[in-house]
């Protein structure tokens, strides 16, 4: 009883399988949080330079930039 565990473990040790999954949430973790960081940080300079080329678009036809 005791070998038959002893041979499961052994042969547990050396799976990595779950070790790709728990990888690739790490790196999307960090993406998510770098975009999240980026768009708080750059978000209303983004939407600033969005709203001047519509008024610059629109200036003649007095159109509403706003939606």
């Amino acid at each position: 009883m005791i070998e038959q565990i002893k041979r499961t473990f052994a042969r547990r040790k050396n799976d990595d399988r779950g070790a790709s999954a728990v990888e690739y949430a790490l790196i999307m973790g960090l993406v998510v949080a770098t975009l999240i960081t980026i768009m708080a940080t750059f978000g209303g300079r983004i939407a600033d330079q969005f709203d001047n080329a519509c008024k610059k678009v629109n200036q003649p036809a007095n159109a509403s930039c706003k939606v």
